[in-house]
């Protein structure tokens, strides 16, 4: 019965001996999001220590909640803490703003990292349904994003 116990003790000592303890709020915020609690998330995240993973929660609530340039103003501090891990967010965000160049901006950048979304999952993202019928859309999708 003590081996149960001890695996998932492993898989979170390096998360505690790196000085980054993992915040119960965020994990708890993260499940309020996953419910569509975004006010309880908002709440809980506002008790959780800043962090990049904080931050685009942060940007997830609102942009939940249709505030998109709120939502951005909150990636571009998780993008400042860790670069690239908000530039699909921001590109949403814009994409809902209609500011179409910006979107392509931050879509581009996103495109240009390892570990991307595929391309039918991009295509598919009904936040770009507007700026998927426009010239800056057909230029972002010219190059070959996907070959190694």
């Amino acid at each position: 019965m003590r081996r149960i116990f001890i695996i998932p003790l492993l898989f979170f000592l390096p998360a505690l001996g790196s000085g980054q303890a993992l915040d119960v709020n965020i994990l708890k915020a993260k499940a309020c999001i996953d419910q569509n609690k975004v006010d309880s998330a908002l709440t809980l995240l506002a008790l959780a220590g800043n962090s990049t993973l904080k931050a685009q929660l942060m940007g997830k609530c609102y942009y939940k909640k249709r505030l998109y340039a709120k939502a951005s103003q909150y990636y571009v501090v998780a993008d400042s803490l860790n670069q690239g891990s908000s530039s699909l967010g921001m590109s949403r965000c814009f994409a809902a703003m209609n500011k179409l160049e910006k979107a392509s901006f931050w879509l581009r950048k996103y495109l240009a990292l390892p570990g991307k979304k595929s391309e039918l999952e991009i295509i598919k993202d009904t936040a770009f349904r507007n700026f998927s019928n426009t010239k800056e859309w057909n230029a972002l999708w010219h190059s070959d994003w996907y070959s190694v």
